[in-house]
């Protein structure tokens, strides 16, 4: 059944006049009638008794008691559905690791999207990446965050990496132990770093892949520790020659100095900052996500890997 017919039905109810119901319906008078008899073969029984004046059937009553009710939670109905949001226009996005500095940069892009496309969103989901290939081929995200750089084995696979602009730079530092060599100092060089070995308790997420490939670019060697219980005794591990990697250019991490026997050592390099990246498969890129890789290329500040 079609509501509109009810609607109109619900209005011709009130006047039981013909011609004053089809003005406020802005419709004409032989439609209103037409879709009037309509109702009537709908339900196989008269509506509207024409004999002396116009009246409603005790079935034209009835419907008309009914209408109200299924009217007003139609509108209702409507004025909700045209609140949510198109699923068209929705971009969903997986991440994994992450850090204070990329979410800044992260929240400055998205909203300076948000103010040209307000009717856009962009859904989170927080999950482990094995690798962004599996993550997007499996058809549920459409993108993913990734931070460091661009994973080796993804760009092999077809993975696209675009580059966010850096409004906060994400500088690498190191956290060493006081039999590590560099724990009296504040900062170190890439020469420096590469006596040391990077260690870390994370499962090969992507991002912590592309982070490991990144510090072995500059000649640093790394290793993934067994997971043991406890973060503190993850960190107790840490001795002589090898350091855990940090990836955070705010304060949220310096609590950790209070740590006995641990100290942060920032890598005081201009290419130690991590990146963030998007990733998505060519193939499968939505309408809603090229619109927003539309918007990220038209950033001043955007420049494709190898450009900066």
């Amino acid at each position: 059944m079609d509501v509109q017919l009810l609607e109109e039905f619900f209005v011709f109810a009130q006047h039981l006049n013909v011609s004053v119901a089809a003005k406020e319906l802005h419709i004409s008078q032989p439609t209103l009638s037409k879709h009037i008899k309509s109702l009537e073969r709908e339900f196989g029984k008269p509506l509207v008794n024409h004999e002396k004046e116009i009246r409603l059937t005790s079935a034209g009553l009835r419907l008309a008691n009914y209408s109200t009710d299924i009217v007003s939670l139609y509108r209702e109905l409507r004025e909700v559905m045209a609140k949510e949001p198109d699923a068209t226009r929705e971009i969903k996005v997986a991440y994994d690791w992450d850090s204070s500095a990329a979410h800044v940069n992260v929240a400055v892009v998205r909203n300076r999207f948000f103010e040209q496309h307000p009717d856009y969103r962009l859904t989170w989901t927080r999950q482990t990446l094995p690798t962004v290939y599996e993550t997007l081929s499996s058809g549920e995200e459409d993108c993913a965050m990734v931070y460091w750089g661009p994973v080796a084995s993804d760009l092999k696979r077809g993975v696209v990496f675009e580059k966010l602009p850096s409004y906060v730079p994400n500088r690498l530092f190191l956290w060493v132990g006081t039999q590590n060599i560099y724990h009296r100092r504040d900062a170190i060089t890439w020469e420096e770093a590469k006596t040391l070995k990077a260690i870390s308790t994370k499962q090969p997420t992507a991002s912590a892949t592309a982070l490991f490939e990144f510090l072995e670019r500059h000649g640093v060697p790394t290793r993934i520790m067994a997971q043991t219980e406890g973060m503190v005794s993850d960190y107790f591990d840490i001795y002589k020659n090898e350091a855990m990697v940090l990836d955070e250019q705010r304060t949220t991490f310096l609590s950790v100095q209070t740590v006995p026997n641990r100290k942060i050592v920032l890598v005081d390099e201009p290419d130690a900052i991590c990146g963030t990246y998007l990733a998505y498969l060519p193939g499968r890129v939505s309408p809603a996500l090229q619109v927003f890789l539309d918007f990220l290329h038209a950033l001043p500040e955007y420049a494709p890997e190898g450009d900066d």
